[in-house]
């Protein structure tokens, strides 16, 4: 190891107090042996320590220092803490025992049922919800996992852990209805028989748990060892631990310090709230489920919003209830009614909140998000041809009536109806809504035409 000349050292040790902690004390003429022993008997070493010091197995160390060769000072932390602890998973119930009331809301925001297994036969319970029955053919006891089940939609995994595919493999939860899941010849059945199928005897491995999943490993051994899944996983569900972090040191010596608890944007929501690097997908006329992040990243409130996505949401708050499910339900006849609604625990910051001098003309719905964050996504089924059921996150309204919001894979603008959508259409780098999705979800009798010689007037 190389040899460091100091000229002075200031060692600060900053620990919690937890009693349950490991310790180890060193005094200063043990620091001063071990810094010597380490740094190959450097006597230019000056080490000034005033007293005892309490090394906990967590502690976080700072040093001042001035160097007479430059070297890192950090050097000394590491050889007096010594590796660090290995970080561990310890799952939501352990957090809720000191943040109960972050993990009841935290519950009802759908995060924690991305994945649930099927226990003794038993279909999974959740908040708003409830499930119809499993894919026909199935029984509950021969299900492992329900994916999903919150929200929107459900499909299953067989015992085995292969996701069940046919032409009733994904129950629908707004419009409670069974529709068709990847029955098409692009995949097989086990015994190699290509699809589309009359029944449910498709399958595919399960490779969606990095965000199904809390610590996920996808080159870990199968989960159990079930022959149909990538990789493992430490818990069901995207729990505390998928955006703050392994717990287990957090847990066991509480501290701010040894726990993310202002996780980022970009590494938390944008990890799953993606699907493509190189556009916003899109497949059958909409947008595909879930890509806010692709949407907001594109956009200017994602220059001007330093929180981020945690600017509009609060992430341990629910966006959906009840009220909401039997709004949606009623949608294909009324789709106006998903506007009707108070604003959700969820929202912390509405569009007035920084748009206050901008006004409304409109005998229907006057929130912006009715028109500005339209349904152009769709995570299950659509309720008419202009309305998905996942709101985007564009915001920007194009009032040509000759726009065309989608482009083929090479970027060639197409009709919603062309078979080759393949990725929303970008001006000058940002998305933009139509006015299909914007104003003819609810005039439905209307075309485009008319709508641009109305879009002016609203504001």
């Amino acid at each position: 190891m190389k040899a460091f000349g100091f000229s002075s050292i200031v060692l600060t040790l900053l620990f919690c107090g937890c009693d349950t902690q490991p310790t180890t004390t060193l005094t200063t003429g043990e620091i001063d042996t071990q810094v010597r022993a380490e740094l190959n008997g450097n006597v230019n070493a000056n080490i000034n320590v005033d007293a005892d010091i309490n090394i906990v197995a967590d502690v976080t160390c700072h040093i001042e220092c001035n160097l007479n060769d430059g070297s890192d000072c950090e050097t000394v932390c590491e050889i007096l803490q010594g590796p660090p602890p290995t970080l561990a998973y310890v799952g939501s119930d352990t957090c809720a025992s000191c943040h109960p009331s972050h993990y009841e809301n935290f519950v009802l925001t759908g995060h924690p049922f991305k994945l649930n297994e099927v226990v003794a036969g038993q279909p999974p319970v959740y908040p708003v919800t409830t499930l119809s029955d499993p894919p026909a053919g199935l029984l509950w006891d021969a299900v492992s996992y329900v994916i999903g089940g919150f929200r929107w939609k459900y499909r299953v995994m067989d015992l085995d852990g292969y996701v069940v595919l046919g032409p009733t493999a994904q129950y629908n939860l707004l419009t409670q209805a069974w529709s068709a899941y990847n029955n098409d010849s692009n995949h097989t059945a086990l015994d190699g028989t290509p699809g589309p199928w009359v029944q449910n005897i498709g399958r595919k491995s399960y490779n969606c748990a990095s965000c199904h999943t809390t610590g996920y490993d996808p080159g870990a051994a199968s989960h159990l060892g079930l022959d149909g899944v990538v990789g493992d996983w430490a818990f069901e569900g995207v729990q505390c631990e998928a955006c703050h972090g392994p717990g287990s040191s957090h847990a066991a010596g509480p501290s701010p310090s040894n726990i993310d608890g202002s996780p980022d944007t970009t590494t938390v929501c944008g990890r799953c709230h993606t699907r493509s690097s190189t556009g916003i997908a899109a497949k059958g006329g909409f947008v595909r489920h879930h890509e806010q992040y692709d949407e907001f990243s594109r956009t200017k409130h994602a220059q001007v919003m330093s929180g981020g996505c945690m600017t509009c949401h609060d992430t341990h708050q629910p966006l959906f209830d009840s009220a909401k499910l039997q709004a949606f339900q009623n949608a294909d006849s009324h789709p106006e009614e998903v506007e009707d609604l108070p604003v959700a625990a969820g929202i912390r910051m509405q569009c007035t909140s920084c748009h206050a001098g901008v006004s409304v003309d409109h005998e229907g719905p006057t929130d912006c998000k009715a028109c500005h964050m339209a349904f152009t996504g769709k995570s299950a089924q659509s309720f008419n041809a202009n309305m998905g059921d996942v709101r985007s996150h564009a915001w920007r309204i194009n009032d040509d009536p000759s726009a065309l919001m989608f482009t083929d894979a090479n970027g060639a603008g197409v009709s919603r109806d062309d078979p080759s959508v393949a990725f929303a259409a970008l001006d000058n780098g940002r998305p933009f809504i139509t006015l299909d999705f914007a104003c003819l979800r609810c005039h439905i009798e209307k075309d485009m035409d008319w709508a641009s010689n109305h879009a002016d007037d609203i504001h």
